[in-house]
């Protein structure tokens, strides 16, 4: 492996979407859930046409307050509803711009619940069915809870994110677990070379993946994007 698809979050309002699409692959565009506006997915559809980069919905539980970063108890036709508006807001303003969606990648605590919450998989499923779109899901967490009805998922590893032992994602709120451009870089290295990741214990932990992620919101997106370039330039 010597290259992998590099996606960001972006259209969250940190200011550095136009600094970061041409260094990357895939642009995961927040549709108004936990961000993002008709003005914002509007820019990032432009900037993303021009940089010649995939474009994906990156819809979360409609929760702006919290970023997304919150499970909600919300009945599934209502977290249905509330998706397929998101989804098919940004599909519309892509189209307008000449692009078209190619994945979703949901955010935030809506992508950790695929594997918690049989019910909020089945309707991110559905949806990805009836638009005929791939999902974005974590790689290394093994099979869904529910059915993917076909669906393809494209696992995605993290440049910018630690590992815990057992292979999952370290809290956000233990020291480390977000890395640093040096880090990061290391991080994708050792992916490309060994098709593995360290984890926190120091072990290796073989990881199959299909596209790589890095943060738009973290404030050394860029530093990371630049460094994790270094080490895997664009084809």
């Amino acid at each position: 492996m010597n290259h992998l698809p590099l996606n960001c979050d972006l259209g969250e309002g940190c200011g550095n979407d136009a600094a970061l699409m041409p260094l990357i692959d895939q642009a995961s565009i927040a549709c108004g859930g936990h961000a993002g506006d008709a003005q914002s997915m509007s820019a990032c559809a432009a900037l993303a046409v021009k940089q010649g980069v995939q474009l994906g919905a990156h819809p979360a539980y409609p929760d702006r307050d919290g970023f997304g970063r919150r499970s909600l108890d919300i009945a599934p036709e209502a977290l249905a509803a509330s998706l397929r508006e998101q989804v098919q807001r940004l599909a519309d303003i892509a189209n307008a711009a000449g692009i078209r969606l190619t994945y979703i990648k949901p955010h935030g605590a809506l992508y950790h619940d695929l594997w918690t919450r049989p019910a909020v998989c089945e309707v991110v499923m559905r949806l990805a069915a009836y638009i005929e779109l791939p999902v974005v899901v974590q790689a290394g967490r093994g099979d869904l809870p529910t059915t993917s009805n076909g669906v393809p998922l494209w696992r995605e590893a993290f440049a910018d994110r630690a590992y815990a032992a057992d292979g999952s994602l370290q809290p956000r709120s233990q020291p480390g677990a977000v890395l640093d451009a040096r880090a990061a870089a290391k991080q994708v290295e050792h992916l490309l070379k060994f098709g593995a990741v360290i984890t926190a214990d120091g072990a290796r932990r073989p990881l199959e993946a299909d596209t790589l992620c890095l943060h738009g919101d973290h404030p050394q997106a860029l530093a990371v994007a630049q460094a994790v370039r270094r080490v895997m330039p664009k084809p």
